[in-house]
This record gives C-alpha cells, sequence and structure tokens, in this order.
C-alpha cells in the first residue's frame, strides 16, 4: 500500500544542528513523513526521522545555523512508504544454544610463584633471633630476666626435602625468682626432618609438637598422606619440665588422623589424636583429642575437646571416662569491622607424673579429713569461661569493645566478670590519640580503670613509633575485716624502632604507685630476622 504527502505548504524551523543533522519542529502531527523533501538554506533536504513534535534532516554538508527558517513543499515530487508484511515470528528453541558457554580465565591460567620481597627470602636457610630483657625495682628485692632465642631451619639437600630444624634458646633470671634447679638452657626442637614441616614426612629428635594438640616430644614421628587423610605415628620421652632432659621415666605414644579438604566449601581441617603414657614402667595417661577448624568467606571457626580414661582406683576422684577439656569459638573479619566469640571449659591435669611431681594438692581441691596422712580429693573441679568481643573502623576513629565470664569450682567457687572499651583516633602527621576503661568483678575484689594515651610514627614507613598512656585503677577487696578500697595509678612510655627491613627493637618503662605496690618495671627486645 503506498501512501502520498500531504499537499499543502509545511513550515518548518532549526531548533539544533549537531552531528551533521539539523533538528526542527514540528513534526508528525503537523504532517512530516521519513522521506519528505524540505527546502532549507538554498538546499533539498530529506527527512530521515520523526517524532509527533520534532523532525530531523541530514545536511548532507549544507550549512544551517539554529533558528533558520524552510519548509516542506506540497509540490515537490515526495517519497511513498510501502507495508509490507513481517517476516514469520523465529520459534524459541531455535534460539537455544546461541551463544556458547564462556570459558573461565582461571581455567587456562598457568598459575606461577611470584616472590613478594624479603618476607619470602629464597635459599635454603632460613633464621631468626630474638634478644629479651625484664627488669623490676620495687618495695621487695630486685629481680630480673635476660632471654636468647634462635630459630633456623636449613635445608641439607637441595634436591630432597631433607632439613635440619633448631629453636633453642637461653634464660637467665636474676634476683627474686630465681630457682638453681632450673636449666638456663631450653631447646623447643632440635630434628633432622624429611618432608615439609607440617606435611607427611619422618622426624627424629626434640619434635616442638608431637601431634596436633600435644606438646614437645623426644623420639620419633612418622606420617604418610592417602589422598586428602594423613596418618601419623609417634613415640618417645617427654622432656623434664625443670632440666629440659629427656626423662626415661616418661614415655609417651599414640597416634594421629588429620583430614585436609582445601576444596572443601569450609576447607575443614580435622585431626584425632589418641595418645598415651607411661610412668615408671606403668600405664599412666590415656586420651583421645578432637580438634577442627574451618574458614568460610569472612567467618573462620574452630573447636575441640579432649576426652581422659581413669582407672577405677584413681586417687583424684575422677571417673571412668571424662571430659577433661572442650572449647570453641568464631572469629568475622570484613574491611573494618571484627568480631569474635569462644568459650572453653578445662579440669586439671590428673597423672600419676604430675602427682610425683607437685603432689596431689595441685592437682585436686581435697577434703579436710582430720588425721589422714594424705587428704582425699573432692572431684569435679573445672574451669570455665566465655567471652565476646568486637570492634568496627569509622574513617579515623577505630572502636573496639568485649566481656567475659568465667567460673571456677574447686575449694570454693569463684565466678569472673570483665568488660573492656576502648578507641584509637587518628590524628594528623602520624599521632594517635587512646582512649579506654575496663573493669572486673570477682567474688573478693572489685575493680575499675580508665586508660588514655597519645602517640606518633614518625619517619618513612613509620620507622619509629612513640607512645605514652596512663591508667588510673580502683581496687575494693572484699576482706574478714571489711571492704578495702584504694587507688592504683601506672604511667607507661614506650619506643618501637625498625633498624632496617630484619631488625626491630623496643623498650618500655611502666611505674605503678598505690596502697596495692609500688614498682617500675623495664622491658627491652630486639628482633633480628635475616633470613625468615
Amino acid at each position: 500500500m503506498a501512501t502520498s504527502a500531504a499537499a499543502e505548504v509545511i513550515r518548518v524551523e532549526v531548533t539544533e544542528v549537531a552531528g551533521g543533522r539539523a533538528y526542527l519542529v514540528p513534526g508528525a502531527d503537523a504532517g512530516l513523513r521519513p522521506g519528505d523533501p524540505v527546502r532549507l538554506a538554498g538546499k533539498t533536504l530529506r527527512v530521515i526521522e520523526v517524532t509527533r513534535g520534532s523532525a530531523v534532516v541530514d545536511l548532507d554538508g549544507a550549512v544551517v545555523t539554529v533558528g533558520a527558517r524552510g519548509q516542506v513543499d506540497g509540490n515537490t515530487a515526495v517519497g511513498t512508504t510501502t507495508a509490507s508484511a513481517l517476516p514469520p515470528v523465529r520459534p524459541a528453541e531455535a534460539w537455544r544454544a546461541q551463544w556458547p558457554t564462556a570459558q573461565r580465565p582461571a581455567a587456562a591460567a598457568v598459575v606461577a610463584p611470584v616472590p613478594l620481597g624479603s618476607a619470602a627470602a629464597a635459599g635454603r636457610l632460613h633464621a631468626a633471633f630474638a634478644l629479651h630483657g625484664v627488669a623490676h625495682v620495687g618495695e621487695e628485692d630486685p629481680a630480673g630476666e635476660l632471654a636468647a632465642r634462635a630459630v633456623v631451619s636449613y635445608q641439607l639437600l637441595a634436591a630432597r626435602p631433607l632439613s635440619i630444624d633448631v629453636d633453642g634458646g637461653v634464660r637467665l633470671v636474676l634476683g627474686d625468682g630465681a630457682d638453681p634447679a632450673r636449666a638456663p638452657v631450653r631447646v623447643r626442637a632440635a630434628q633432622l626432618r624429611y618432608g615439609e614441616r607440617e606435611g607427611p614426612g619422618l622426624a627424629l629428635g626434640r619434635l616442638r609438637h608431637a601431634a596436633a594438640m600435644m606438646g614437645p616430644l623426644d623420639g620419633a614421628r612418622a606420617a604418610v598422606a592417602l589422598g586428602p587423610l594423613t596418618i601419623a605415628a609417634f613415640g618417645g620421652l617427654s622432656p623434664d619440665p625443670t632440666s629440659d632432659r629427656p626423662d626415661p621415666d616418661d614415655v609417651r605414644f599414640g597416634t594421629e588422623l588429620v583430614l585436609d579438604l582445601p576444596r572443601a566449601p569450609w576447607r575443614p581441617v580435622l585431626a584425632v589424636t589418641a595418645a598415651g603414657s607411661s610412668w615408671l614402667g606403668q600405664l599412666d595417661e590415656r586420651r583421645l583429642t578432637l580438634s577442627g577448624a574451618g574458614v568460610h568467606g569472612h567467618l573462620a571457626v574452630d573447636a575441640w575437646a579432649e576426652l581422659q580414661a581413669f582407672p577405677a582406683s584413681n586417687p583424684w576422684a575422677a571417673g571412668a571416662l571424662e571430659v577433661t577439656g572442650a572449647g570453641a569459638g568464631a572469629r568475622w573479619r570484613r574491611g573494618g569491622g571484627h568480631a569474635s566469640v569462644g568459650a572453653v571449659m578445662t579440669r586439671p591435669e590428673r597423672s600419676r607424673r604430675l602427682e610425683a611431681l607437685l603432689g596431689r594438692e595441685w592437682l585436686c581441691a581435697q577434703e579436710i579429713v582430720v588425721g589422714a596422712e594424705v587428704e582425699p580429693c573432692r572431684g569435679g573441679d573445672l574451669h570455665a569461661s566465655a567471652h565476646a568481643s568486637g570492634g568496627q573502623r569509622l574513617g579515623p576513629v577505630v572502636v573496639e569493645a568485649g566481656a567475659g565470664l568465667g567460673t571456677s569450682r574447686g575449694v570454693r567457687r569463684f565466678v569472673e566478670v570483665t568488660g573492656f572499651v576502648r578507641a584509637e583516633v587518628g590524628l594528623p602527621s602520624g599521632a594517635w590519640l587512646e582512649l579506654g576503661g575496663s573493669g572486673g568483678r570477682t567474688s573478693f575484689v572489685d575493680w575499675g580503670g580508665a586508660t588514655i594515651g597519645l602517640g606518633r610514627a614518625t619517619g618513612p614507613g613509620r620507622r619509629l613509633e612513640l607512645s605514652g598512656r596512663y591508667r588510673p585503677e580502683l581496687f575494693s577487696y572484699v576482706a574478714s575485716a571489711g571492704v578495702d578500697r584504694f587507688l592504683q595509678h601506672t604511667v607507661e612510655a614506650g619506643a618501637r624502632v625498625r633498624l632496617d627491613a630484619a631488625t626491630d627493637a623496643a623498650i618500655e618503662v611502666a611505674g605503678s604507685t598505690g596502697a596495692d605496690r609500688d614498682v617500675v618495671t623495664l622491658l627491652t627486645s630486639l628482633h633480628w630476622r635475616p633470613r625468615p
């Protein structure tokens, strides 16, 4: 079907010129149609688009200005528009699989290790050293402590994971608290290892950890991996806590299963440890420990539990099977916010070995029995606690708060409630202001205090940090003569300096005065990590 444009003259006016086109009024309501000829600036131009109130013409090199007038002459030959049938609608099925599934870039990526600088120094030798010093001067005899520690690991063979690990130190106690029976040298680890430090392999010597939740051991540990499961066995002698030498009377042994699923949604790590010990040739401890941890997004969780079996005739009034400890916690961190909650329950360590070393009074609450050579244990001793804390960064201000609740059941029942709030405000020129308060209550003492501090970091990369704080604290002791209240004042000043990329040093002086104590404490430290 064909239609002709109207024969009358239509007056038009240019309202805008842009991009080689002129925009006119009126439009379709006045009778303009695409293809109509427009006489403008001495040329005949064609309408290419129309709306109800406007039209567009292609200038084709013509020069026009805003406000120019023209006309559509009815005597000029006009184009026609022809209506034709639309093509048939394409069925929906024909559109399926039109776009192939895109391949994710990570699927074809080739991962290559990238050195991250001095924190990941290459080489077969890794070493770190530390020095610490503490001195107390007060009403009692002066006391102090000097300690040095070295942690060294060296890979003996370049092509094989055969390494030696040493972690040892020297500790010298001066003045009040010195114990000649305590060895000044302590070796935390001295082992020959084949395999990764925390993975499958064989380790001989003094092991830093015999299992996931066990302490040092003078002996051996062997582990093999079967897919995500690692099976380990260990055995040896326990180091003497005083002399630090292997104790031939205390033999420990056990096995461990570790399941590690790093590609699972929570990336769980689960461990089960069955361990036992003998003291003077007789079976002593029998423990089963379970632990687990996982991370999902910004949330991390962990939990553990320990069960211990006791003989029926044990002197501590313990059941045949007791849960001697359990705990769980969760931590969330995202951007400038963080939060954590946790709870833990523990019972006193009880074994024939500990009773021989410490005495029964250290292992349980005892019944008072007149004339008894050794007073029997009551049983049921435990300590339980729970805590929650959180914080948020709001621009230059960081606010944190937390609370804790604990209870102990032994000779008497104690309940402890604590809480704190803290704010740090960033100031110009690398300075900060610290404000806070904390307090608590138990059955025999209440306390509460406030803290105000000021610090500043200077130099390139915050090389030097200086800080100081003052804390007044009010104590209320409950005694047989009544309540004793007094105010304690504490002033602290400290400095920390980064000498170079591998060396840090710090010093802090704290003085406290009041009815409870008058003491000045000096703390110093030096850390050197030449081969991290």
